[in-house]
């Protein structure tokens, strides 16, 4: 069997895989669990410092490493 051949069916059975996963996915875990667990991560606030450096200012703004 040649190369892109292989490397074609591998990535079909990626997709298959993880298609797969997440249709089951949407199918056993309930609705309620995930609307506590989006309600959790919105309480806690995680995710608000992301791309911030230590002292408060952007780790992308120009001053940062100045």
């Amino acid at each position: 069997m040649k190369a892109p051949a292989r490397l074609a069916l591998y990535g079909a059975g990626l997709a298959v895989a993880f298609g797969a996963a997440y249709g089951l996915a949407g199918v056993l875990v309930p609705d309620d669990v995930v609307a506590a667990w989006v309600e959790q991560n919105e309480e806690t606030g995680h995710g608000d410092d992301h791309g911030s450096a230590p002292d408060g200012t952007s780790e992308l703004s120009p001053d940062a490493g100045a």
